[in-house]
């Protein structure tokens, strides 16, 4: 009883000092120094502290030693065992987690707001407060995240070929719709993503079952032959869903994920003789694109062609011709997974690195239909040639 009174009464000290003597970002002395400071021993303030770095009070490691986090926890049984009454103790803030938005395309909007959104809900159950950030692309470069008041950093849709540095104290958890992160960092850092080549699966199932034959795909590339993670990953599944390989001669390679690029393919894809039956954007922004590019040449997805997409975004939902037919990310499940990871990994730096990948789900949209019931056009090429002849005359018989 007495050993425990006496680990309840450093601990309870402990958070007194916090936001007296020692600020937000202050490192604390070595145990041994703090122990003799508190006329305590060395094993019992070792525990005292261990308990406070769980809470996300204070963050403890090896080689940096123990920090102060933006924090102290509830007064709870703690204090009362140690003879103090919860009005003698100076009122504390809770803890601080950064929450980055690197986002500088418009259309991602609603789509990252959606997965914050999640997190936020998540966050202040577990007493936090959520400071939002975002972020332009040409800071991410130079910026190096030195905000020693924060308990750590949630990273939203960060890119493959953009690397960012955070502090090695700090906790790190990343959100990204990519394949791959590119962040600059000694130590782990969680990563929640959604499984493209289960997505790219479902997708190639599904024109698969609709009996397609022949399938037009539009990526992006690395170098001239050679596609990106996320096109990799996505066009794997896919394949493999559908049962064939997409020939070589039917891919399009596009420099960004953007509308305007997947307008741009569709030239390319009118060149192919014959049109292959259904074109597979590597994302939302290509199909919506191609869709539209699609609709100036008179070619509609659902009856001329089929036209799959993948991420699952809200303006994807509002084609001309009806809902996308895509691989939809569940963000709001990826939120609050960011969230859980990140309060973990605040309240145990050192548990192990982790890797989750999100299921998606096909949202079967009005882009793939029955081709076989809507009348075929003819090959674009084959058109064109066609308005540019002139009608012969006939001539009589011996004339």
């Amino acid at each position: 009883m007495e050993q425990a009174r006496t680990y309840q009464t450093i601990k309870a000290r402990l958070v007194s000092m916090i936001g007296s003597t020692w600020s937000a970002g202050s490192r604390l002395p070595p145990i041994k120094t703090l122990a003799a400071e508190l006329g305590a021993g060395q094993t019992n303030t070792y525990r005292a502290i261990r308990e406070l770095v769980a809470q996300g009070v204070l963050s403890s490691s090896v080689r940096h030693g123990t920090f102060v986090l933006k924090t102290a926890p509830p007064l709870d049984a703690a204090i009362a065992h140690a003879g103090q009454k919860q009005q003698d103790v100076p009122p504390v803030s809770a803890p601080s987690i950064a929450v980055v938005i690197l986002a500088t395309r418009s259309v991602w909007t609603s789509y990252l707001r959606t997965v914050m959104d999640a997190a936020q809900q998540a966050l202040p159950r577990a007493g936090s407060e959520v400071v939002l950030q975002k972020v332009s692309a040409p800071t991410m470069q130079s910026r190096h995240w030195q905000d020693d008041h924060l308990a750590g950093y949630l990273l939203l849709n960060s890119w493959e070929l953009q690397p960012l540095s955070f502090p090695t104290h700090k906790p790190v958890v990343c959100f990204s719709t990519s394949a791959t992160l590119c962040v600059c960092r000694t130590e782990g850092y969680d990563v929640i993503s959604p499984d493209s080549h289960q997505g790219g699966y479902l997708l190639g199932s599904h024109l698969k079952n609709l009996g397609c034959s022949s399938v037009c795909f539009v990526g992006r590339n690395v170098d001239r032959h050679r596609l990106d993670a996320t096109s990799h990953q996505r066009l794997a599944g896919f394949e493999m869903g559908l049962g064939r390989n997409v020939e070589e001669k039917h891919r399009i390679f596009i420099r960004q994920y953007n509308p305007a690029d997947g307008a741009m393919a569709v030239s390319k894809y009118l060149e192919m003789d014959p049109r292959p039956q259904a074109v597979f954007c590597a994302s939302d922004d290509l199909a919506i694109g191609f869709a539209h590019g699609a609709g100036v040449h008179g070619l509609q997805p659902g009856r001329d062609f089929h036209l799959v997409g993948f991420d699952g975004q809200e303006r994807s939902r509002h084609l001309p011709q009806g809902p996308l037919t895509t691989a939809a990310i569940p963000t709001e499940l990826a939120g609050q997974s960011a969230a859980r990871f990140l309060l973990t990994r605040i309240a145990q730096p050192h548990i192990p690195v982790r890797h989750l990948q999100l299921g998606c789900t096909l949202i079967q949209g009005s882009t793939t239909g029955s081709l076989a019931a809507a009348p075929q056009l003819r090959n674009h090429r084959q058109s064109a040639r066609a308005s540019k002849t002139p009608a012969r005359k006939a001539i009589p018989a011996g004339v």
